[in-house]
């Protein structure tokens, strides 16, 4: 059997959730040795880059497909218009052809299927760059009708397509997140955690948030949070807010300037992987507002860093953390003041949350996620080894 994957993700710079957990698949797909992987990629800019990243995929048995007449998101665009087949470009020799970003190109010339990992631009639009909720609005019918099966990535997400989508429950398969065990793991020394703390100027201990800055995030309501917890607790650790800057975070700087908090809360901007674990093992608590989430990748990496972890009340994120994690209400910025205080001081409570975080997380491993996938990769590929 061979699997084509439209693996643009794995050459973005930035990876966020979505651009991890598609690396983390096909890694373990390719470790299984149960099929040929071609790797499907629009190589129009930064070749070098590029090819040293797909090098080490091709040493490990993949060919690699490349088409350098355009970028992917013109080709996307394109496609809006002119239904330019996808094997044209990649060609069709492959037995199933698997996406990864809600995106099904046309005439793939295989069966295929897409990751859909939430309903945001429906839900939550105001939250969603402009140009995003257009291009879904425009597609999301036509993708969701050119795949043999759909996959999400939690109960609450399927149960969201079909209410938007209107899709078949059955045509929908469940393939929980995954995180890398190698890297999310509890036992990070003390010299892993500090080394990773100097790099972003964290000298003490500290709340930790993790992800994009942006309004579905929420983070606004984490730091009124913060500034009434500081009230109650004025030797609370600092909160220290990790990842890029993605669209409309202004609000965010605005309400820690409002609140005179400069001295007390860290922007460290965008984290390098190996310093992302370390960071999260090393957090008194982390906390994870968000308004809207298809799986919520980072509390269950912090779990798995044996973190104590919060999360709103909201989407998937209670059936992600489970009882392993304190759920609060959503865009309630006292309930989470009080929730962290709690867990700040009652040591036992943190020791029972890493305890069920752990546990919990042995959910999420890529290999029950590439098990899953391959079972229905021979359910549909168009011919068998």
């Amino acid at each position: 059997m061979k699997i084509a994957f439209d693996a643009q993700p794995l050459l973005d710079r930035e990876k966020t959730g979505v651009g991890w957990n598609t690396t983390v698949i096909i890694d373990e797909i390719i470790k299984t040795k149960e099929a040929e992987i071609q790797l499907n990629v629009f190589d129009f800019r930064n070749h070098k880059r590029n090819s040293e990243i797909l090098e080490s995929y091709r040493q490990k048995g993949c060919k690699i497909k490349r088409c350098r007449v355009m970028p992917a998101g013109l080709y996307q665009r394109l496609c809006g218009y002119i239904p330019v087949p996808y094997c044209w470009l990649f060609g069709k020799n492959a037995d199933f052809t698997q996406f990864f970003n809600y995106t099904l190109s046309p005439g793939t010339g295989t069966p295929a299927s897409t990751f859909i990992h939430d309903m945001a631009y429906k839900v939550h639009p105001e939250t969603v760059e402009k140009k995003g909720v257009r291009w879904l609005s425009r597609n999301m019918a036509a993708y969701c009708q050119r795949a043999d099966f759909i996959v999400t990535v939690s109960e609450f997400s399927k149960s969201e397509i079909v209410k938007y989508m209107g899709v078949d429950p059955d045509k929908i398969i469940v393939v929980y997140g995954v995180i890398n065990f190698d890297e999310c793991r509890p036992d990070y020394t003390v010299k892993e955690i500090e080394i990773a703390k100097g790099h972003y100027g964290i000298d003490a201990d500290y709340i930790l948030y993790l992800g994009t800055l942006e309004p579905r995030k929420n983070i606004p309501v984490l730091v009124e949070a913060y500034h009434l917890l500081r009230q109650k607790m004025p030797d609370a650790p600092k909160l220290v807010l990790a990842g890029k800057k993605g669209w409309m975070y202004e609000e965010i700087f605005s309400k820690v300037k409002e609140y005179r908090l400069e001295k007390d809360v860290i922007f460290t901007g965008y984290v390098d992987q190996k310093d992302a674990q370390p960071l999260m093992a090393g957090a008194s608590v982390f906390v994870f507002p968000s308004l809207y989430e298809g799986f919520g990748t980072p509390p269950v990496q912090a779990m798995a860093c044996g973190t104590p972890v919060i999360v709103s009340d909201a989407a998937s994120l209670p059936e992600v953390v489970g009882d392993a994690g304190m759920v609060v209400p959503v865009n309630n910025a006292e309930a989470l003041s009080e929730t962290i205080k709690e867990v700040l001081t009652d040591r036992d409570k943190q020791n029972t949350m890493r305890e069920k975080g752990l546990k919990m997380v042995k959910r999420y491993t890529p290999e029950a996620a590439a098990r899953k996938l391959l079972d229905q990769y021979r359910n549909y590929a168009r011919t068998e080894v």
